[in-house]
């Protein structure tokens, strides 16, 4: 489990916090909350936390629109009929860049799996049917000192992940793509990540590959052996739904304590997103669903799986607009999951991913 992931205090603490909420406080000097956590057994609910991320991190690409999203739609669904909620689903559209096709064309006409990264834009470089060909290029990092002697111009680069926004030098000395090798894990990741693509609608095709593939392609480059690139990834209005489950309150039922996470996930390349991280949040929201049907609430609680969430949080702003303005005679506490696997610290933020103010540090472990 990666450093910090769902310490057992930290989690007690979540879970106290959140119960206290949907429970209220009894008239004797014991918190209800506290005498519903007293018997829970934590090592229990982290194995089954554990589980579901093993579950939704197993079902192939999680961004909305892909087979994998809609595969983790059913499992949330079937968890929340397995746990005897209401079930209730919002469906909406929305529009992301699909991977339709992407692959890599060796000269003994083998194809072998590559991945289109995320659009420069609203540029998402499509090939032509019959896709681009041109020598392998090999230069590493990219520096600019990597391309001396070689001939870059009609070339496909073949390029290192760990090379920031290098790959612009070998779309100025003339390259015709860039293929990326997967890279070893690492907590610089993400700044790579970002690096590779622009808000600027480039034409510029840039594909990934895992490691086995580009031992392939570093052998084939010490030749320039020519290769052949099929890139298609097109925007797509697609279908997309929030999950959720309602589970009545007993005293107070038009107070609504609505716990939120999304069960999405987001990558530089589409179409190979398992979202590992992204799964413990909603992993988390299943048990407290679980947790609450079986022990009851005096508000009711409203278990929300958002999609959309890296669409500028359409899920999130399609809810609002559908329950919040439409029930006004409801009182709402909205609590948005967002766990960090890596981290060590429980923190109450107001705000969301445009604006957030961290208030407190709850809890480390």
């Amino acid at each position: 489990m990666p450093r910090g992931a769902l310490s057992t205090y930290t989690l007690l603490v979540l879970l106290s916090n959140i119960t206290s909420v949907a429970l209220s406080v009894s008239s004797a000097d014991k918190p209800v909350s506290e005498s519903y956590l007293a018997d829970l057994n934590l090592e229990e609910v982290i194995t089954d936390v554990m589980g579901h991320v093993k579950n939704l991190s197993s079902l192939g690409s999680r961004v909305t629109g892909y087979p994998g999203f809609y595969r983790a739609a059913e499992y949330i669904k079937n968890r929340f009929r397995e746990y005897g909620l209401k079930l209730e689903v919002q469906q909406f559209n929305v529009t992301v860049p699909i991977d339709e096709e992407t692959y890599i064309i060796l000269p003994t006409g083998e194809k072998v799996k590559a991945f289109t990264l995320w659009p420069n834009g609203i540029q998402t470089s499509p090939t032509s049917p019959q896709g681009i060909e041109g020598p392998l290029v090999y230069v590493g990092k990219g520096e600019l000192e990597d391309f001396d002697g070689k001939n870059i111009a009609g070339s496909i680069v073949l390029m290192d992940y760990e090379s920031r926004d290098n790959w612009l030098n070998a779309a100025k000395l003339g390259a015709k793509a860039v293929i990326f090798i997967e890279p070893s894990p690492s907590s610089l990741l993400f700044m790579h990540s970002i690096k590779k693509i622009l808000d600027t609608p480039l034409y510029f095709p840039r594909v990934y590959v895992d490691k086995d593939v580009g031992l392939i392609l570093k052998k084939l480059a010490k030749e320039e052996t020519s290769v052949r690139l099929i890139s298609r990834m097109y925007f797509r209005q697609v279908r997309a739904e929030n999950i959720i489950g309602i589970i009545n309150g007993s005293k107070n039922p038009n107070n609504v304590l609505v716990i939120m996470a999304h069960y999405d996930a987001g990558s530089i390349a589409p179409g190979h997103c398992y979202g590992v991280c992204e799964s413990f949040s909603v992993a988390i929201l299943l048990e407290l669903a679980r947790f609450f049907k079986e022990h009851g609430t005096l508000n009711t609680v409203w278990l929300v799986a958002l999609a959309g969430h890296w669409q500028a949080l359409t899920g999130a702003r399609e809810f609002v607009n559908e329950y919040f303005f439409k029930n006004p005679d409801y009182t709402w506490i909205v609590v948005d999951l967002d766990v960090d696997p890596n981290g060590d610290r429980l923190s109450l933020v107001i705000g969301s991913d445009y604006l957030a103010t961290p208030v407190s540090g709850l809890a480390s472990g």
